[in-house]
């Protein structure tokens, strides 16, 4: 069994009869029916039902079919990783991440990163749902979590400071918050079911203030246009709000008491694939570009 006749196998399999694969291949039909009866004989089974038009994949055909293009993408992506250093990584790349960060920072990269390897489509997907990378069909993930669950390898891009924040009309009317416990008497704007919030004190201790206010949801910028809007104070992430907080639309509130939970920025792949040229491509080029990502430095103003 060798790479071609599985990427044979698999073309029949695609096409639907032995004579378009043969067209396709270069090769005459009875040379294409002796190597799919080879490969059938070598496994012991019979990939395809025949009949006397067309071909479909048997059950053991549709098993094996699963594993040959896991085979012919992992010789594939073993070749890459030897290839010569100068060499352009070329193809797809299907990359999944999460709506607001995508439309924000990662949509905007793309435009340099394609440039650069101008051999590389990527086809994007945004979405809030976590999705399953091996079931997908996704090269890359870019998730935004304390932690990565296990069965992937992840490679921190930056991290994701949060922060407490209120536009200064909604300060200008209720007062800042000067210790944690005061955040009980103030409007704060939950995120999903995240009605207590923990802040840490210089002297390591920890408060554990429970909020509420007026408004409750499950996406985050809504809550920041609510917050922009002077409804309340909000949890943001300093990569959705760095703007705001340059132009002073949002202020931090309690920055001498950060946030118990933070998170980070992460580039993710199954741990049993093999690290393809142009994910790799793709990692070294994220890890450049935010080795001091513009939402950190805004985060650090006053």
């Amino acid at each position: 069994m060798n790479e071609d006749d599985l990427r044979l196998f698999l073309r029949i399999a695609s096409l639907g009869t032995l004579s378009a694969a043969a067209r396709e291949a270069h090769l005459s039909p009875a040379v294409v029916s002796h190597r799919l009866a080879q490969l059938e004989k070598q496994l012991g089974v019979r990939l395809f039902h025949r009949t006397t038009r067309a071909l479909s994949l048997s059950e053991d055909g549709r098993v094996f079919a699963r594993y040959a293009e896991t085979l012919v993408e992992t010789m594939a992506e073993a070749r890459a990783a030897v290839a010569a250093p100068n060499q352009q990584p070329s193809g797809s790349l299907r990359v999944t991440c999460s709506a607001s960060f995508g439309r924000q920072h990662l949509g905007p990269a793309l435009a340099a990163f394609l440039e650069r390897y101008p051999s590389l489509k990527v086809d994007l997907q945004l979405s809030d749902q976590i999705v399953d990378l091996v079931q997908d069909g996704f090269d890359l993930g870019i998730r935004i979590a304390p932690v990565i669950e296990p069965g992937l390898v992840a490679r921190k891009l930056a991290d994701s400071t949060r922060i407490l924040c209120a536009a200064p009309r909604y300060l200008a009317r209720h007062g800042a918050p000067e210790v944690p416990r005061d955040l009980a008497r103030h409007q704060c704007l939950v995120l999903h079911e995240q009605n207590t919030w923990t802040l840490c004190h210089a002297n390591g201790e920890k408060s554990a203030v429970h909020v509420s206010g007026p408004l409750r949801s499950n996406h985050g910028e809504s809550l920041r246009d609510a917050s922009l809007s002077g409804q309340g104070i909000s949890i943001q992430s300093l990569w959705s709000i760095h703007r705001e907080l340059a132009d002073g639309s949002l202020v931090p509130v309690l920055a001498d008491y950060p946030l118990d939970a933070q998170s980070s920025i992460w580039a993710v792949y199954p741990s049993g694939r093999l690290l393809a040229a142009k994910v790799r491509c793709f990692i070294d080029f994220l890890l450049q570009r935010w080795a001091d990502p513009p939402w950190q430095s805004h985060g650090r103003t006053p």
